[in-house]
C-alpha cells in the first residue's frame, strides 16, 4: 500500500552552450487520508513554500546564468484526530538538489521514512 507519493521536478530553457535563460521547479504530492505535506523550493535566493503542491512558475535570468541551483524539500506528516484525541507527527521527508548547467543536470535526492531510506544521484545529459 502506498501511503504517500512525492514528485520533485524542474524544467529550464538553455542554449546548450553557455546560458540558462529561465527555470522552474515544482512539487506534486498525494497521500492517503490523514497525510499532509509541507513543501519548500529555493532557487537563486528566492523561496516558495506551502502545505500543498507548489510551483515556482518560470523565473527568468537576465543576463543568462551558467549554473542554477534548485533545492526542494518535502516533509511528510500523518495525523488523525477522533473525538479530541489523536496522533500526529512527521513520518518521512524527501529532499532533492538540482544543479542545472547548460548541457547537463546533476541530481541528488534523499528520502527517509518509516520503511527506511533511499539515496539517488543522477547525471542527465540535456543537449
Amino acid at each position: 500500500m502506498t501511503v504517500a507519493r512525492v514528485q520533485h521536478g524542474v524544467a529550464y530553457d538553455t542554449d546548450c552552450s553557455s546560458g540558462i535563460y529561465r527555470g522552474l521547479g515544482w512539487i506534486n504530492t498525494a497521500g492517503i487520508f490523514g497525510v499532509t505535506f509541507y513543501n519548500q523550493i529555493t532557487m537563486e535566493g528566492q523561496q516558495w513554500s506551502g502545505w500543498s503542491a507548489i510551483s515556482t512558475g518560470w523565473v527568468s535570468f537576465s543576463p543568462p546564468k551558467t549554473r542554477v541551483k534548485i533545492a526542494q524539500s518535502t516533509s511528510v506528516y500523518f495525523g488523525i484526530n477522533i473525538g479530541g484525541s489523536g496522533v500526529y507527527g512527521q513520518i518521512g521527508s524527501v529532499s532533492t538538489s538540482w544543479d542545472l548547467l547548460p548541457k547537463e543536470v546533476y541530481v541528488v535526492s534523499y528520502a527517509t521514512g518509516t520503511a527506511g531510506s533511499n539515496y539517488l544521484t543522477r547525471y542527465i545529459r540535456v543537449c
